[in-house]
């Protein structure tokens, strides 16, 4: 069974759960990731990749800003490996998948555990995506790696991003679609944090964070939603040297969540914890 030898520290050091157990609690932090979550071995081989692709620290840093907290779930080899399969898009080619919903990993676990029964030991690891993008899926060299690594987009975003788009392609394999509003701000507080545009992962959870902050519906001349791809958004932060103006920051469904319970706690009149939120809608 094929898995990627060269991305081994990928995932060595993070979180690792049982099947059927669900994620390990996080701990929600605000504001947005002040330094890279360090997964053991990542450093070096991350430093080796970006020489190899010519991308900056300083672009490589905004990336991580960027894609903020999201976390993403592979399925590995007891090493930390994530495990190749033939890839449906590529005839005679590899690809190693991080899912973005920890339940689709555990889905392609227990297949994987059926058709290699006794032939190699899988578990289901969680990594950040800010640690694995750049050097593995962004830059990674397939030749390298034994095959190609990307993000899987989660299935039914897919069909909303289709229906936006009237049917129309919207990119290769591991296109991963993202949901904003431009009229939608975010700016943590104590300490303050730099306003941002968030990019949510589900179009639900934006529209939820629209109707928290008082806007109108689409349909009754709201803000409109929409549509920009995560591999779009990076390229442009590579080409303009790391920088990105407005910032944009992705939001996943944890993070949405977090800011959720900020709002109701405002209601509440109860302080989050040394966090505050300040949404608006222009």
């Amino acid at each position: 069974a094929a898995s990627v030898a060269a991305a081994a520290a990928v995932a060595t050091g993070s979180a690792a759960w049982a099947v059927g157990a669900g994620p390990p609690e996080v701990p929600r932090r605000w504001p947005l990731v002040g330094g890279l979550l360090q997964v053991v071995g990542l450093q070096q081989a991350a430093v080796a990749a970006d020489g190899a692709s010519g991308t900056s620290p300083k672009a490589a840093a905004a990336i991580a800003e960027f894609l903020n907290t999201a976390s993403v779930y592979a399925v590995t080899d007891e090493s930390g490996a994530p495990v190749l399969e033939p890839d449906p898009d590529r005839p005679g080619k590899f690809v190693g998948k991080f899912y973005m919903e920890p339940e689709v990993a555990e889905q392609v676990f227990a297949r994987l555990k059926k058709e290699r029964a006794g032939a190699q030991a899988l578990e289901v690891r969680r990594v950040p995506m800010a640690e694995v993008y750049v050097p593995f899926v962004a830059d990674g060299k397939e030749e390298e790696l034994g095959g190609q690594l990307r993000i899987e987009p989660v299935e039914r975003e897919m069909r909303h991003t289709r229906q936006m788009l009237d049917g129309n392609p919207f990119g290769p394999p591991g296109s991963v679609p993202l949901f904003l509003c431009t009229d939608l701000t975010l700016q943590g507080q104590n300490p303050p944090t730099e306003p941002f545009t968030p990019a949510f992962v589900f179009e639900k959870d934006l529209r939820s964070a629209l109707k928290r902050a008082g806007a109108k519906p689409e349909n009754k001349g709201g803000p409109k939603v929409q549509l920009a791809m995560l591999q779009t958004i990076v390229d442009q932060i590579k080409a303009n040297g790391g920088n990105l103006s407005p910032p944009i920051r992705v939001v996943d469904h944890e993070y949405a969540e977090t800011i959720a319970d900020m709002r109701k706690q405002a209601s509440a009149g109860a302080a989050a914890p040394g966090a505050a939120l300040a949404p608006s809608v222009e």
